[in-house]
C-alpha cells in the first residue's frame, strides 16, 4: 500500500480522532514496516506510594513530534471476558502482572505450605505477645489524664441505643475497675479495643454482672486476649457470667441471637427481610453451632459466607442452612479428612436447594480448582478499570462493541486532567490489524511521567464525576463523600417527585369526596350502582345482537403482508391474500374492499401518513398502533409506567433507569443506598431496541455499569430479579400474546388462551453472571443451546405440584394477576397519550404484542407460609412488537386463525377479555 492509498483508506479514522496530519507519514512508515520503537523512548517505573506502575520518558519529546504504536494484548466481547480468563491461564497471568493484582496461589500443595507458615508465625507472635505483657505491667499510667479521656468519651458518645457502641479504644485502661459503671451500664456495646487490660478479677466479674443490657464487648488487641490461653478461658467464662453477652472479641458467644448477626453485618432491623448476603467469617468460637431460630429470620439471603470458622461443617449446622429457602451459594471451609464424595453426599442430603459451594457449582466440585475461580472473579471485577472499547458493524448491519486492554505500556499511563499524551484506537486495514496510537500533545522532558486523560471523550459533567469517583478513584476522600451525599439526596428527591397520573387522579377524587356530605355520598353511590347495572344490561343485549349479526354475516378481508408465517398459517375462508408490494396502488383506487396491512417491520411516521390518510376510514386496518413504542421500546416503557403509576411502578416492572442520560445519577443513588442497607446489587443492562436476549448483561460491578455508557448502543439498567420463582430450580418466564382491538372509548384487550413457558438451562444462583444459560431463558436462537419445550398445560400441572398448590390455583389465582398486569400497562399507555405524552392512540389499528412475564416472591414470603400462591407476584419484563410466533404455530397450527378471528371478526373464542 502506497502512502497515498493509506491516506485515502484511513483519513476518516485519523481526522475523526484529531490525529495530527503532520504525523500521518510517520504512522504510515511505522505500520507498513512493523516498527514498534516505544521501548527506545519510554520505560516503566514502580511507584511505592501508590503501588502502581507508571510510564516515564527516556527522551525529550516535543508536542506532535512523534507517534508510537501500542498493542492491544487482549480483545473480547463483554460476555466472553470471564470465560477467556478461565480458559487461558497465560492471559490471566499477564493481565494480573501488568495491573499488579495480587492473586491467590492455585497449587494446592503450595496453599498447604502457606497455611503451615501462617500457623508457625502465629505461634511465634503468641510467644512475643506474652513477653510484651511484662512491659505493659511496668507501664506508668497518668490516672488523672486517663479519667479525663474516659469522661470525654462518655460526653461525646450518643445516647444508648440497640446498636450504639461506647468506645474506649486505645486508652491506657489496665482494669475494668477504672470504668465508671454507673454512667455506662445502659449501653449494649462496649469497645476496649487496644487498651492495656491484663486480666479480669473476681471483682471485675461482679461489676460486669451489673450490665444487664450488655450484648457485645470488644477486647481485641488487649494483652488479656493476645495470650491464647487467657483468650480461650475467657471466651467461655464471660458469657456464663453475663448471659446477655452475644459478642466477645468479635466472636459470637453461645448466647448469640439475631442481634449479633445484625450488629456484625451492620444491618438494621427494618432491612432484615431484604438482606441478600451475610458475611459471618471468623465469627464463631471453638465449638460453633448455627441456631435455626436466628437464621430463619433472614428470608432473602442467597449467599452465606461462613469461612474461617473451625468445625462448622457438621450435619446439624448444615441442616439449619438447608432451611434457608432461597440460599443458593455457601462459602465455608471444607474438611479435608473426609474426601469430596462424602462432602457432596452430606450436602445433597442436608441442603438440596444449594447450587454453589465456594463459588463452584456443586456438580462440578470434584474437578474444580477453588483458588483459580476466586482469582478469575478478582480479575473480572478489575477489567473495567483498565479496558477501552470500540464498535464495529457486523454482516447483519447491527453495531457491536468490543472491549480491549492495552499492552503494558498503554495500561501503565496514569491519569491527568491536562495530559501530555493522547491514546486513540486504530485499525490498519491492509493487515486488519487493531492497535492504538499514542503521541505527545505537549512538550515532554526526560524523566517526565507520561499521562493521558482516562475520561477523554466524556463530555457530560455528571458522567465525568461518576467515572472519577467509582471507576478510576480520582476524587479526594472528602470530595467523594460530598459527591455521594449529593447523589443520594438527588435520588431521594426523585422518589418524592414520582407521583404518577393514576395517583393524582385518585388523590383528586378523594379530596372531592371528602368535601361531600356522607348522606349525599350514599345516594350518589346507589345511583351510580343503578346506572352501572343498566349500562351492563344494555351492553349484554348489544353484545348478543352483535353476535347474532356477526354469525349471520362475516366480512371478508384481503391481507397484505410481508410475514411468510401469516401467509402460510391463516387458512380461513374469510381471509385472502394480496401482493404486499402492490398495496399502495390498490388502496389509492378508492376501493371499499376491507384490507389488512400487516407489516412485519416497524412503520415510521411517513409510512403511516401514506397508508392511513383518514383516521376514521373503515376499510383499511394496520397491525401497528400509533404510540405503541410507549410499550415496545424499553426506555419508553419505563417512562410510561413511571408517568402513570409513580412510585408504584416498581410493583409492575423492575426499578429501571436510562444509562445514557442524567438518570445515571439516580441509579447511583439507588445503588449506594442498597449497598448501605446490605441489599443485593445485581443489575441487568439491556439495549433499548433489541430483542431475543441480544447484548443483555447481568452484573454487580459498578465500574462495568458506568463504563457501558461508552458503548455505541444506548441502554437501560434495571434491578435484576434476584428472588425469582423457580421451576425445577431454574429460572423461567412466560410469553403471553396480547391482542388490542380498540383503545377508545373503551379499550378492548385480549390475551390468547395459551402461553409459552421459556426456561434457563442451568440451575439459578447469583453467581457466574456471564453464564447465559443460567441467567437467561431465550434459547431458541442458538444451535448450541438446548431448548426445553413444555406445554402450558404440563407446566401448570408441574408448577402446582412443585409448590404444593391446589389443582386449579394457577388458573384461578395467578393468571388473573398476570392479566391485570398486562391490562394496567395498556391503560397506562392510553392515559399517557391523553395527557399529551407518548401513548397508544385509537384509530384503524389491530395489533398483537408479546408480553414477557416473570414471577417473583413477595418480600414477606419466608418459605414457611402455607398459602404460597398469595406470595407470588408477576412482573413485566418487556413488550415485543410483532413477536416471534413460530413456536406457537408449531404447537397449534390454528394459532393465527384464532388471532385474526379475534382482531377482525370480533370473535372471543380461544382468548380471554381483560
Amino acid at each position: 500500500m502506497t502512502y497515498k492509498e493509506f491516506v485515502k483508506n484511513h483519513q476518516h479514522q485519523l481526522k475523526t480522532a484529531d490525529f495530527p496530519e503532520s504525523l500521518w507519514k510517520t504512522l504510515y512508515n511505522k505500520l507498513s514496516k512493523d516498527v514498534f520503537d516505544s521501548g527506545k523512548f519510554f520505560e516503566l517505573a514502580y511507584n511505592q506510594n501508590t503501588e502502581k506502575l507508571s510510564v516515564v520518558s527516556k527522551k525529550a519529546l516535543n508536542k506532535n513530534s512523534n507517534c508510537f504504536v501500542v498493542d492491544h494484548f487482549w480483545t473480547a466481547p463483554v460476555g466472553q471476558i470471564r470465560s477467556q480468563l478461565r480458559s487461558n491461564p497465560k492471559l490471566a497471568e499477564r493481565f494480573s502482572g501488568m495491573t499488579l493484582i495480587k492473586l491467590e496461589e492455585e497449587n494446592e500443595l503450595a496453599i498447604e505450605e502457606q497455611r503451615l507458615k501462617k500457623q508457625k508465625l502465629e505461634e511465634v507472635m503468641e510467644i512475643y505477645n506474652e513477653k510484651e505483657e511484662i512491659k505493659i505491667e511496668e507501664l506508668k499510667i497518668d490516672t488523672q489524664l486517663l479519667e479525663e479521656k474516659v469522661n470525654l468519651v462518655i460526653k461525646t458518645t450518643a445516647k444508648p441505643t440497640l446498636f450504639q457502641d461506647i468506645e474506649f479504644d486505645d486508652l491506657d485502661l489496665t482494669s475494668f475497675s477504672q470504668l465508671p459503671f454507673e454512667e455506662i451500664q445502659e449501653y449494649s456495646s462496649i469497645s476496649l479495643w487496644g487498651t492495656k487490660i491484663l486480666k479480669i478479677t473476681e471483682k471485675d466479674l461482679e461489676l460486669l454482672k451489673k450490665f444487664t443490657n450488655l450484648r457485645s464487648m470488644w477486647l481485641n488487641d488487649t494483652p488479656l486476649f493476645k495470650n491464647m490461653t487467657n483468650r480461650i478461658s475467657y471466651l467461655k467464662k464471660l458469657p456464663e457470667t453475663i448471659p446477655s453477652l452475644e459478642l466477645l472479641d468479635s466472636k459470637f458467644t453461645k448466647n448469640y441471637t439475631t442481634w449479633a448477626v445484625l450488629k456484625t453485618n451492620k444491618i438494621t432491623e427494618k432491612s432484615i427481610k431484604k438482606v441478600w448476603k451475610l458475611d459471618l467469617q471468623e465469627r464463631f468460637s471453638e465449638f460453633p453451632i448455627l441456631k435455626d431460630e436466628v437464621f430463619k429470620e433472614f428470608i432473602a439471603v442467597q449467599q452465606l459466607d461462613l469461612r474461617n470458622n473451625k468445625g462448622l461443617f457438621k450435619k446439624p449446622n448444615l441442616e439449619v442452612i438447608g432451611k434457608m429457602r432461597v440460599l443458593r451459594s455457601l462459602l465455608i471451609d471444607l474438611p479435608q479428612r473426609i474426601g469430596i464424595n462424602k462432602i457432596l453426599d452430606l450436602v445433597s442430603k442436608t441442603m438440596p436447594n444449594l447450587v454453589f459451594i465456594n463459588g463452584i457449582e456443586i456438580r462440578e466440585m470434584a474437578k474444580f480448582n477453588f483458588a483459580k475461580e476466586r482469582n478469575i472473579s478478582l480479575l473480572f471485577d478489575s477489567v473495567f478499570k483498565h479496558n477501552q472499547t470500540y464498535s464495529y458493524q457486523a454482516d447483519n448491519k447491527l453495531t457491536h462493541n468490543l472491549w480491549y486492554v492495552l499492552d503494558e505500556l498503554g495500561t501503565s499511563f496514569t491519569h491527568n486532567d491536562n495530559p501530555n499524551f493522547r491514546i486513540i484506537p486504530f485499525i490498519y486495514l491492509p493487515k486488519m490489524f487493531t492497535c492504538s496510537i499514542t503521541w505527545p500533545v505537549s512538550n515532554v522532558k526526560v524523566d517526565d511521567v507520561c499521562t493521558r486523560n482516562f475520561i477523554e471523550g466524556t463530555k457530560e459533567e455528571y458522567l465525568q464525576k461518576a467515572k472519577k469517583a467509582f471507576v478510576y478513584d480520582l476524587l479526594e476522600e472528602e470530595e467523594k463523600k460530598e459527591y455521594i451525599k449529593e447523589i443520594k439526596l438527588k435520588y431521594q428527591k426523585y422518589l418524592k417527585g414520582l407521583s404518577g397520573i393514576k395517583n393524582k387522579e385518585i388523590k383528586n377524587e378523594n379530596e372531592k369526596n371528602e368535601k361531600e356530605n356522607e348522606n349525599e355520598k350514599e345516594i350518589k353511590i346507589d345511583n351510580e350502582k343503578e346506572t352501572e347495572k343498566k349500562k351492563e344490561m344494555e351492553k349484554e343485549k348489544k353484545k348478543v345482537t352483535e353476535k347474532k349479526k356477526k354469525i349471520a354475516i362475516k366480512p371478508k378481508f384481503k391481507i397484505f403482508t410481508n410475514w411468510d408465517l401469516i401467509k402460510s398459517s391463516v387458512t380461513r375462508k374469510e381471509f385472502t391474500f394480496g401482493d404486499f408490494n402492490k398495496f399502495k396502488n390498490i388502496k389509492d383506487k378508492k376501493t371499499k374492499e376491507k384490507m389488512i396491512y400487516w407489516n412485519h417491520k416497524q412503520i415510521n411516521k411517513e409510512e403511516f401518513k401514506k397508508i392511513i390518510k383518514n383516521e376514521k376510514q373503515s376499510n383499511i386496518y394496520v397491525n401497528q398502533y400509533k404510540g405503541e413504542q410507549s410499550l415496545t421500546v424499553k426506555d419508553l416503557l419505563i417512562e410510561t409506567m413511571k408517568n402513570y403509576f409513580g412510585k408504584k411502578y416498581t410493583e409492575m416492572i423492575p426499578e429501571s433507569y436510562v444509562l445514557s442520560s442524567q438518570e445515571i445519577e439516580l441509579f447511583l443513588g439507588n445503588y449506594l443506598e442498597r449497598e448501605d442497607n446490605k441489599q443485593d446489587n445485581f443489575w441487568i443492562m439491556k439495549p433499548w431496541n433489541l430483542t431475543r436476549g441480544m447484548e443483555i448483561t447481568v452484573t454487580k460491578s459498578l465500574k462495568h455499569i458506568i463504563r457501558t455508557v461508552e458503548e455505541s448502543r444506548p441502554r437501560i439498567v434495571s434491578k435484576y430479579i434476584s428472588n425469582p420463582v423457580l421451576f425445577q430450580r431454574r429460572k423461567f418466564d412466560l410469553r403471553f400474546i396480547t391482542m388490542i382491538r380498540k383503545i377508545e372509548p373503551e379499550t378492548e384487550c385480549f390475551v390468547y388462551s395459551e402461553f409459552w413457558p421459556r426456561f434457563s438451562n442451568k440451575e439459578f444462583v447469583l453467581e457466574l453472571l456471564d453464564d447465559y444459560q443460567r441467567h437467561f431463558t431465550v434459547m431458541n436462537y442458538s444451535e448450541s443451546f438446548k431448548l426445553k419445550n413444555v406445554s402450558f398445560t404440563d407446566f401448570i400441572k408441574q408448577f402446582e405440584l412443585e409448590y404444593g398448590l391446589e389443582e386449579g390455583q394457577f388458573n384461578s389465582k395467578l393468571l388473573p394477576k398476570i392479566y391485570n398486569l398486562i391490562k394496567q400497562s395498556v391503560i397506562a399507555s392510553r392515559e399517557n397519550a391523553k395527557k399529551g405524552k407518548r401513548g397508544l392512540v385509537d384509530g384503524p389499528y389491530r395489533a398483537i404484542y408479546g408480553y414477557d412475564i416473570m414471577l417473583r416472591w413477595d418480600e414477606k414470603y419466608n418459605g414457611r407460609q402455607s398459602n404460597v400462591i398469595d406470595y407470588i407476584k408477576p412482573v413485566l419484563l418487556e413488550v415485543n412488537f410483532t413477536p416471534d410466533c413460530h413456536r406457537a404455530v408449531v404447537q397449534n397450527p390454528d394459532f393465527f386463525n384464532h388471532i385474526f378471528g379475534n382482531l377482525f371478526l370480533n370473535e372471543e373464542t380461544h382468548c380471554i377479555r381483560i
